[in-house]
């Protein structure tokens, strides 16, 4: 199971003062647990390598064509999801979750304002919802009936997932987006990347591409943050948001 892709561009939009200072905070958080999540794979001593997530593609297309497939079904053939929209789509990939970290959620990605979130921007929503730790399952006892998911998720359009395959999606682009910030800065800087792809020249390696990093929402002072990596990474996968 996958899609096709064309790689698009991000867009560069600028945050409402209204929203900056929730959106920082949002971002604030991000950096402090992908710094621990960082620690914590280094203590482990068995760390992710570019090797390991290229074999683990066609996985991450199936899962992320569910994904999609749920977005297509709660955006009713609008341009995406409304509030109540992602608040849906949520209910069947996390369980109920609370009104405020639905709003939170929402906000952070949306930053143009316009009250709907795109595909790549509620696959954003998703992996932040679960780096912070606020989706029912990371937290709640899988045997519990409390917040917790069913382990295999409704089938949609005839493709069916497992909560353990969602959650085994998000930690992989948690581990992918490491590979590129080694101190978990929050942050990935170009000159890191550059250094990356001299290094893996020769190799096989379609995440050390001059091209895909090029494609990339770098801001002035030569960064990318968390959020744009996983806008960006959904189409490295080959996931097609213009193919309905």
């Amino acid at each position: 199971m996958g899609c096709t892709s064309s790689l698009s561009s991000l867009a560069v939009v600028t945050p409402s003062s209204k929203k900056t200072s929730s959106t920082k905070k949002t971002s604030d958080r991000i950096a402090r647990v992908l710094q621990k999540k960082k620690g914590e794979v280094d203590k482990a001593g068995n760390p992710i390598t570019f090797e390991k997530i290229l074999l683990r593609f066609d996985r991450l297309r199936s899962v992320l064509a569910y994904i999609k497939a749920v977005f297509a079904l709660k955006s009713e053939g609008k341009s995406g999801l409304n509030y109540d929209g992602l608040k849906d789509s949520l209910q069947i990939l996390h369980g109920p979750m609370e009104k405020d970290q639905i709003i939170e959620l929402f906000e952070f990605v949306d930053l143009d304002d316009s009250k709907v979130i795109e595909f790549k921007e509620f696959l954003v929503a998703l992996t932040v919802g679960h780096v912070l730790e606020i989706m029912p399952d990371i937290h709640e006892d899988e045997t519990s009936t409390k917040g917790a998911r069913p382990s295999k998720l409704i089938e949609v359009n005839g493709l069916t997932c497992s909560a353990a395959d969602i959650n085994g999606v998000m930690n992989l682009i948690v581990s992918a987006y490491l590979l590129f910030d080694p101190n978990g800065k929050g942050f990935i800087s170009r000159d890191a990347v550059s250094a990356m792809i001299e290094e893996g020249k020769g190799g096989r390696n379609a995440m050390l591409s001059q091209q895909r990093w090029n494609e990339m929402d770098w801001d002035a002072n030569g960064e990318i943050d968390f959020p744009e990596f996983v806008h960006a990474f959904s189409s490295w996968v080959d996931i097609d948001e213009d193919d309905e």
